[in-house]
């Protein structure tokens, strides 16, 4: 049986994962009839609506990643397709693993398949071992795994055709595409799950979920932009995906999905994943409501600003962001959280 942190982060997940865009939608009037939703019905929604098909197409993403590099790898070949399917698999991974749970957090996919940043001389030596199969690569260490060990060896020292260096770019490939198959099954056997309503144990589970929804927000800030920033000493800022100049479009791609976690309409019963604004606006919490999805819409507005693509060419335009998402971190931890009586803990996400 699932640990009920599971469960519950569904619950809370499913209240925050409603519907689209927070950030064009009007606060909610406080005279219309919004449900009352529990934990286990936002848990239910969550895992159906949110991870399951995000699972799915981070999934299918890796598995189109091999092939690219085989053809890449072959004499005569190039990495230009497999730079594509990259980029592809990178953004189905941002939108997935935007807030850790669940299989996420039991598989500790977060370090297997995005250990930042790689290390070039732990590389060099798992090249030189050649793991030729899974426990090959069992061996090999994270820093030399996932996405941005691939991203090292399709842009910063791009591998060769028929070398060293482009068979084990495939093993790591392979391993990705393994260990994205094993998640999206895990998920969808959660959407499958019916829960109980296990009362206040549900409730603590929500609980959870709201610390590692606040953790991912604080990551995105913190992690990727702001510390960046902060030890740049003079020089452009060190963010993550520059190599592969999709940085910006990482943190598009991660924002998009916080974004549909915390604000947006509520549904029906049954119909959509509940937000976190509408399951406040259920418990009669419309002034904290409105608060929680202005301030989306203003980090969303930051966020525009950034652009697409590479880093962002303005650093102003960054620390916006970082500010935007600063705003909306203490918003939650000073009004949100006691409003859903969730006590906020230290998650993975915590910067020092």
């Amino acid at each position: 049986m699932k640990p009920l942190f599971l469960s519950a982060a569904l619950a809370a997940a499913l209240c925050l994962a409603t519907a689209g865009p927070a950030a064009a939608q009007p606060a909610m009037q406080p005279d219309v009839a919004v449900p009352f939703y529990t934990p286990v019905q936002a848990l239910e929604a969550l895992y159906r609506l949110h991870y399951q098909p995000r699972s799915q197409a981070f999934a299918q993403a890796s598995a189109a990643l091999g092939p690219a590099l085989a053809a890449g790898c072959t004499a005569g070949g190039t990495l230009d397709e497999a730079r594509v399917r990259w980029r592809e698999a990178l953004l189905a991974w941002e939108r997935l693993a935007a807030v850790q749970v669940g299989p996420l957090v039991e598989r500790r996919s977060l370090r297997r398949l995005d250990f930042q940043p790689a290390r070039p001389e732990l590389i060099a030596r798992a090249v030189k071992a050649a793991p030729a199969d899974a426990a090959g690569m069992a061996r090999v260490g994270t820093p030399a795994k996932g996405l941005p060990a691939l991203e090292y060896l399709l842009w910063t020292k791009p591998a060769a055709p028929g070398s060293a260096e482009c068979r084990f770019a495939q093993a790591v490939a392979a391993d990705l595409q393994a260990e994205a198959a094993a998640i999206a099954a895990d998920f969808q056997a959660l959407a499958a799950r019916e829960f109980d309503d296990e009362g206040e144990a549900a409730s603590n589970a929500f609980g959870e979920f709201i610390n590692q929804w606040l953790g991912g927000i604080e990551r995105l800030r913190w992690a990727d932009i702001d510390k960046p920033i902060q030890s740049a000493d003079g020089r452009p800022p060190a963010y993550p995906r520059l190599a592969s100049d999709s940085t910006a479009a990482a943190w598009q791609a991660r924002w998009q999905s916080l974004r549909q976690l915390t604000a947006g309409p509520a549904r029906p019963l049954g119909e959509g994943l509940v937000p976190v604004e509408a399951y406040l606006r259920g418990r009669g919490q419309n002034p904290l409501a409105d608060a929680l999805a202005a301030q989306v819409a203003a980090t969303t507005q930051a966020f525009e600003r950034l652009g697409s693509a590479g880093a962002p060419a303005r650093p102003e335009a960054a620390q916006a962001a970082a500010r935007a998402l600063g705003t909306l971190k203490s918003l939650i931890e000073k009004q949100v959280a006691p409003a859903l009586e969730v006590a906020l803990g230290f998650t993975d996400a915590d910067g020092d």
